[in-house]
């Protein structure tokens, strides 16, 4: 939420994830957001660790917002994702 008020992002969907990183994105919250999210939407997430459980999996769901035209905001460290990479430091 810091980040989110330190650069006045508008935050439509508050979630948490609760289900084990084990389980596929798209049976966690984490997918039904996904699904929810549209073209120029962004992502905000505290690290990319938190989006999967292998590198592998963080990047099929890094591509598959990329896909979609939309970018991921990683606080920790300090990156926007999207058709570019920008470091936000």
């Amino acid at each position: 939420m810091n980040y989110a008020d330190r650069y006045g992002c508008r935050i439509d969907v508050w979630t948490t994830e609760t289900v084990s990183g084990a389980k596929a994105y798209t049976e966690r919250e984490l997918g039904a957001l996904v699904n929810r999210m549209g073209v120029g939407d962004t992502l905000l997430v505290v690290e990319l660790s938190r989006l999967g459980r292998s590198l592998m999996e963080v990047m099929s769901i890094l591509h598959r917002l990329m896909e979609r035209q939309m970018k991921v905001i990683s606080v920790t460290e300090g990156l926007e994702l999207g058709d570019t990479i920008k470091a936000l430091r």
